[in-house]
């Protein structure tokens, strides 16, 4: 569930950032590690990623990043991250603003990343 505010105890405090689809699926699975945006950030450190409304899976959170550096580039800002985890969609919701980045609250410990298995023994396992 998540919450307007932070709640001591009861929900986990997280920072996000909404990107357009196929981008935050790519970055959460580590295919690529930036992207472009209009507006620059001075927030670093872990942020999850958000689909934006109205697409495929729109308005869920799909992964969580480490947000390493913001660098002007012209009229727009590179954000260079790193160590992506794909995270199982949960529903997240935008508070009225334009911030790049929000704070983002949830109950405590529901986000959870995808299990990581190794496919070839699991595959062998089955035979």
């Amino acid at each position: 569930m998540q919450y307007d505010k932070f709640i001591q105890g009861v929900t986990d405090w997280y920072k996000a950032i909404t990107l357009p689809q196929p981008l935050a699926d790519e970055l959460a699975k580590g295919d690529i590690d930036h992207f472009v945006r209009r507006r620059g950030s001075k927030v670093r450190g872990e942020i999850l990623l958000v689909s934006a409304p109205g697409g495929e899976r729109g308005g869920m959170v799909v992964g969580k990043v480490f947000l390493d550096s913001v660098k002007k580039c012209g009229a727009q800002y590179v954000y260079k991250v790193s160590n992506p985890e794909r995270i199982i969609e949960f529903p997240c919701q935008k508070p009225n603003g334009k911030s790049e980045i929000w704070d983002c609250f949830y109950t405590a410990n529901v986000l959870t990343a995808y299990p990581k298995i190794n496919l070839r023994q699991w595959i062998q396992f089955g035979k």
